[in-house]
């Protein structure tokens, strides 16, 4: 179970990892109340590894997802982030709050960027 990511997605964040692998990026910034800034500082090592256990070789996603009425979640994907954003938008449409979506995939890399802009062509 993806606890700590659980955590940040029900505040309304969503958290990648930088390329170096150790770097934690948890947006939108203004969302990060003093309370989340503490559970971030002592689960960083929780959340890094429920980051990189999602996204392991196998190319699975971990995309944290917003609703446009605040609701939102953390979508699983074992196929990758082309097809989790394909379920995304199948699933939510426009509901769906595509900005949040947009930040979570910039901080998931280049790869991430590429394979979804792709998908981003059809909404």
């Amino acid at each position: 179970m993806m606890a700590a990511l659980a955590t940040l997605a029900g505040a309304g964040l969503s958290a990648s990892i930088k390329q170096d692998g150790k770097t934690l990026v948890v947006i939108p910034a203004s969302h990060i109340t003093p309370d989340i800034r503490q559970y971030i500082i002592k689960h960083k090592a929780e959340l890094l590894a429920e980051l990189k256990s999602a996204n392991d070789a196998n190319q699975r996603a971990v995309i944290t997802y917003h609703l446009n009425d605040g609701k939102g979640g953390v979508l699983i994907d074992p196929e990758g982030v082309a097809s989790a954003v394909s379920d995304l938008l199948d699933r939510y449409g426009g509901r769906l709050d595509m900005l949040a979506l947009i930040d979570t995939l910039n901080g998931m890399g280049e790869a991430a960027r590429t394979e979804a802009a792709k998908l981003f062509e059809r909404v």
